[in-house]
């Protein structure tokens, strides 16, 4: 090789014969500069990796190219790129723009794919020969997974001891199930946090909720759905220790504020100064026993219209999942529909409306 003058690098090709590490050694025309050397380890096929860089679980037309090509990437268990690996692809329905492919620099290769009949296909991806290889699903009725939220509040992340939902595309089947009791599979759909099967009490195309277990850790967690055909779709989420979100009505935005003992929210029956209020949410954190009762172990803040309220009761109902706080409306509130929000912590829930009186 000769690097032209003034120029500090030059590129040429290596390839590998065989698996190991071998020495890799430059020696300079002249003997003025040093000679370099450089190990170099060429791993077996079996120990490379191919995976999703994007454009899995895609929804597209029958017949139609899928809106965003298919990019995979070869690695190796160091996360290296292997550039120039070639491989092959298969398809159980519809066409490729071009197959086999060779991986570039960055150790990626792009498939466009014109997606068959079928509501749901597959493309198989490879090392040419043998090796490894990744499974891609898209067409019209393939499950997607966007979303992983409180059940409350519509926050993205899940707390222990909370409820959460799961939105989607193709979750089911087109089957919509309320369950008399939890459940970890229904409509052979099941939602797995690293694995392990969640309590699901409502399953539907577009939307699962489920129970977190209290002794889930926190951090970032993978999320699945595992429907009935036996396909996967997940994504990652954060899990939190404690994360509040008060129940409420999506249509009018009126919160699931009762006045205390009434059985009936504000919403129909305003409450007035020196009243209690129970407002029900979930994400309030660990519990504890106390007198019978399983009181939280952190102390919330309830903000009525934008004024701390005095919190008598905080503790979680018999069913798991669901707590409760009692709290009195505050003097120098003003009359009408007014917000209440929740923190514990550092962490805010989301706000909803209640009505007061005189």
């Amino acid at each position: 090789m000769t690097i032209p003058a003034g120029a500090r690098s030059v590129n040429f090709a290596v390839e590998g014969v065989r698996a190991g590490v071998e020495e890799l050694t430059a020696v300079p025309g002249d003997g003025a500069y040093e000679t370099a050397r450089a190990r170099v380890q060429v791993s077996p096929l079996a120990a490379l990796r191919v995976e999703a860089v994007s454009g899995d679980r895609q929804l597209g037309v029958s017949g139609a190219a899928l809106p965003d090509p298919v990019v995979v990437r070869v690695t190796d268990e160091n996360r290296l790129p292997y550039p120039g690996v070639r491989l092959q692809a298969a398809v159980s329905g519809g066409t490729l723009a071009s197959a086999p492919a060779v991986t570039d620099e960055a150790g990626q290769a792009t498939f466009r794919w014109t997606l068959g009949a079928a509501p749901s296909n597959q493309l198989r991806v490879g090392l040419e020969g043998s090796g490894p290889s990744l499974t891609v699903n898209a067409g019209t009725a393939v499950a997607v997974v966007t979303s992983a939220v409180n059940a409350a509040s519509g926050t993205a992340g899940l707390a222990p001891g909370a409820f959460g939902t799961v939105k989607g595309v193709n979750l089911t089947g087109g089957a919509t199930t309320t369950a008399a009791k939890w459940a970890e599979s229904l409509d052979g759909a099941q939602v797995l946090l690293d694995g392990r099967a969640l309590p699901l009490f409502y399953t539907s195309d577009r939307q699962i909720n489920f129970y977190v277990p209290p002794d889930v850790p926190g951090g970032t967690a993978t999320l699945a759905v595992r429907t009935a055909s036996g396909t996967t779709a997940a994504l990652p989420v954060a899990v939190r220790d404690v994360m509040p979100g008060v129940f409420f009505d999506g249509t009018t935005g009126y919160g699931a504020v009762v006045r205390a003992g009434s059985g009936t929210t504000t919403a129909t029956l305003p409450v007035k100064v020196g009243d209690y209020v129970e407002i029900y949410c979930t994400g309030l954190g660990p519990v504890r026993s106390r007198g019978g009762l399983q009181q939280t172990v952190y102390q919330p803040v309830v903000y009525l219209g934008g004024i701390p309220a005095v919190v008598a009761y905080s503790g979680q109902t018999a069913i798991p999942g669901l707590y409760q706080i009692n709290a009195e409306v505050p003097f120098g509130i003003a009359e009408g529909t007014q917000s209440l929000s929740v923190r514990v912590g550092n962490f805010a829930s989301n706000e909803v409306k209640f009505n007061v009186t005189r």
